[in-house]
């Protein structure tokens, strides 16, 4: 999986399809990319068990001003957005650019069925998925009913984020949450959002494995 100190996405659910049959279809001659003839599509692809993991090029022209002999002019040139394909049964995971990710999406639709647009937790999800944490490092509420600011943000213990004075902080919603969660693979700070955007935080050289993509998913969407 990627480099880097994190990794953001976004989960969408689908048809559950073999792995060869999806692997077929994302192969196809008119699927694939072309970045000479600026070609949107998929390259890279790579097989494990029971997933695939792939990348989506998204090839545009840009157009810039340049300064030449203290002339302005417009000059067009090559752009690639660059999205990260995750396709789990049940379910495709996308990061990197999202403009990239959408034209995955729309290549993607007439072979599969995906279910709309991606997936968001409830309220009832994030206060579950807080209950599951060891520390919370930042949880930020919206709505707080009688506070005066529209935003706050604490961390620390689950039980001190929750005891403070009289703010019915349950009663509230929860906009995001940082929390180190003691997962089957390891000690992990996982970002959670209202939003649906997800964040597994890692150091840099540390990959993150298809097994530790899966039960955040797993626990995100049950």
């Amino acid at each position: 999986m990627p480099a880097g100190f994190s990794m953001s996405f976004q989960v969408y659910r689908c048809e559950t399809k073999p792995i060869a049959e999806l692997l077929d279809v994302i192969a196809k001659d008119e699927l694939t990319a072309n970045l000479e003839k600026l070609k949107p599509g998929f390259f890279k692809i790579e097989t494990h068990t029971g997933v695939i993991l792939s990348s989506f090029a998204y090839p545009q022209k840009q157009e810039i001003e340049i300064l030449k002999h203290g002339v302005i002019s417009k000059l067009e040139v090559p752009v690639l957005l660059q999205a990260r394909i995750v396709f789990l049964p049940g379910f495709i995971v996308i990061s990197g650019n999202n403009q990239a990710g959408r034209m995955a999406l729309q290549t993607l639709n007439p072979f599969m069925n995906i279910n709309g647009s991606f997936f968001r937790p409830t309220q009832e999800k994030l206060f579950e998925l807080v209950e599951q944490a060891m520390v919370i490092k930042s949880m930020k509420f919206d709505n707080v009913p009688g506070a005066e600011v529209e935003q706050l943000t604490f961390s620390g213990e689950i039980e001190d984020c929750f005891n403070q004075g009289d703010l019915p902080l349950r009663e509230s919603e929860i906009n995001n949450f940082t929390g180190v969660f003691n997962s089957l693979h390891g000690i992990k700070g996982i970002k959670f959002t209202r939003s649906g955007k997800t964040t597994i935080m890692k150091s840099k050289r540390e990959p993150i494995s298809i097994e530790l993509l899966t039960w955040t998913i797993e626990k995100l969407t049950a």
